[in-house]
């Protein structure tokens, strides 16, 4: 009932929760809902949920009609819901005819549910766009919109912000506010990107083959120390981190050492000597 119920608008988790005590109380009779007053944006869909409920509840329409009279009220939420529904609906028509080999909802639900189809679609159509896909986009795009999972690469000072905006404490404020816009686009999860190097290439270089001409990133500076602990932390090899990263070398990963503050250029310049 819940699943059934948030798929109209305006409808969220308390009313659909509220309906569904009311539905209870009145063991199981869809009476119960006809008192309720849905919100404006589901003004349409309620009425034709509860015609569609009664006549379902009574099961006296052949099964495929009772798929049919289903079908018919999901279409226009199944069009809010999804970019490209052409897909989906027709999966369901295939569902209407299917339900024409079963004796009732519940021999059909549970041979369903047990072994259900990845595709009902027999023959294949023209390629159509359906969720599995890649949405790339500027931050400044992504504003407003929301998906499942957010990949936000090259978070790393220079990018993030852009070196073209740090000229003043405003301009790098509102990098800060479209780093925010970034990582709440998503939903249920989130990628941050961090590179620990970029390699340079000269002309003719191999590209296969990094070389030595490289300079090390520095992470954002809006993602400090105190809130790494948010982040589940992992290097490009599925490594879990707990503590700063530095480099990637022949040996893995090392960390960084604490830097000193008591070291002058006299000492550099030894050491420096020292190593040579």
């Amino acid at each position: 009932a819940m699943r059934l119920l948030l798929l109209l608008p305006g409808v969220g988790p308390a009313k659909a929760r509220k309906l569904v005590e009311m539905l209870g109380d009145a063991a199981g009779s869809f009476q119960a809902w006809k008192a309720w007053k849905p919100p404006q944006a589901s003004k349409t869909h309620w009425p034709a949920l509860l015609k569609l409920m009664d006549t379902l509840a009574h099961g006296k329409k052949p099964l495929p009609q009772q798929v049919h009279l289903a079908r018919v009220f999901y279409r226009p939420l199944l069009e809010e819901h999804y970019d490209n529904a052409a897909p989906r609906a027709r999966d369901l028509e295939q569902i209407e005819q299917i339900a024409a080999r079963y004796d009732s909802r519940r021999s059909m639900l549970s041979e369903i549910t047990l072994d259900p189809p990845n595709s009902t679609q027999d023959l294949a159509g023209q390629a159509e766009l359906d969720d599995d896909y890649l949405i790339l986009s500027t931050i400044h795009s992504a504003k407003g919109l929301e998906w499942d999972a957010v990949y936000v690469i090259h978070a790393v000072d220079g990018n993030i912000p852009s070196d073209m905006a740090t000229g003043d404490s405003e301009q790098v404020e509102e990098e800060r506010r479209l780093f925010y816009v970034a990582l709440t686009r998503a939903k249920t999860w989130l990628y941050v990107f961090c590179p620990l190097r970029y390699y340079r290439y000269r002309p003719g270089q191999h590209r296969s083959g990094h070389g030595d001409s490289h300079g090390y990133a520095q992470r954002t500076r809006f993602l400090p120390d105190g809130i790494l602990d948010k982040f589940e932390r992992q290097t490009s090899d599925g490594r879990v981190v707990d503590g700063p990263l530095d480099v990637h070398s022949a040996h893995g990963v090392s960390r960084r050492p604490k830097l000193r503050t008591d070291l002058t250029s006299k000492d550099i310049r030894r050491s420096t000597k020292d190593i040579w």
